[in-house]
């Protein structure tokens, strides 16, 4: 399993526990648009930054989207609570130095 797949999985896990009003859904990149509300993760690039001895270090870039069609889930607020889930978890559970 790759590292990308690893902190997609934790990213994954923590949205849907914490935010299970909404239906989430992991692609390769882009959105899926439902009938409903509809929350999205893909992770649209990684750089390679310096080699180290212990390894590579990369950065990740992610994208988070909230579609809600019907207009009725107050998707703001929703935003707020996303913004202050990750902001919380910043490290993704050692996953991350800062997110």
């Amino acid at each position: 399993m790759s590292r990308r797949t690893e902190i997609t999985d934790v990213i994954m896990g923590l949205l849907q526990d914490q935010i299970p009003e909404v239906h989430w859904s992991c692609l390769v990149t882009g959105a899926s648009r439902g009938n409903k509300l509809e929350g999205t993760v893909s992770c649209d690039r990684i750089t390679y930054v310096e080699m180290t001895k212990s390894g590579r270090k990369g950065v990740l870039t992610y994208s988070i989207y909230l579609l809600d069609t019907a207009s009725v889930e107050g998707v703001d607020a929703l935003a707020d609570k996303l913004d202050a889930l990750l902001t919380h978890y910043h490290d993704l559970g050692g996953w991350c130095i800062d997110s």
